[in-house]
């Protein structure tokens, strides 16, 4: 999970530790996109 915070960082940077809640929804998007 920790890997993927610093890609999601990396991507949005403007994205704080505090921001989960939004990183836990890009991935749930980006999930939701594969399936498709």
């Amino acid at each position: 999970m920790r890997a993927l915070y610093g890609i999601f960082h990396r991507i949005f940077p403007e994205l704080n530790k505090n921001s989960r809640d939004s990183i836990t929804s890009a991935i749930d998007c980006e999930r939701k996109k594969i399936k498709n």
